[in-house]
């Protein structure tokens, strides 16, 4: 009796464990998606004509990822990782891409922009704190 009464005080630990860390993965997935948007937001008011390539993103995101809106939280959290991942330097050849694009800020200067991006980039960390 006190072995099964153990093991199940151990199973109830472990479960426990493991819905904490759960919830702490979680909590860190919401601070990464905030301090995208954040980023997107300090990014979109000095630099107003990003605003084109935020729709463009969120319109093709839409397009790709099956039943969500390009307003909804999903394709606003993938716009926001994306801007954020562009302005942080990780692709060297980003930067030079955007400020090209500040220079002649089209509808299709945009447009070129999306093929640096996609769903494939942003659904792992976006589907998690959407939910």
């Amino acid at each position: 009796m006190i072995r099964r009464a153990t093991v199940m005080a151990a199973t109830a630990i472990l479960l426990a464990t493991a819905h904490s860390a759960a919830l702490a993965a979680n909590s860190r997935v919401l601070d990464m998606a905030e301090q995208a948007r954040e980023r997107r937001a300090e990014l979109l008011t000095n630099y107003p004509d990003f605003e084109t390539v935020d729709e463009a993103i969120r319109t093709d995101c839409a397009a790709k990822v099956e039943g969500e809106a390009a307003s909804g939280p999903f394709c606003d959290c993938g716009a926001a990782l994306v801007m954020t991942l562009w302005t942080a330097g990780a692709d060297p050849k980003m930067l030079p891409r955007l400020n090209a694009y500040l220079e002649d800020p089209t509808e299709a200067a945009a447009q070129d922009l999306l093929s640096y991006q996609g769903a494939e980039l942003y659904r792992p960390l976006c589907s998690q704190a959407v939910r």
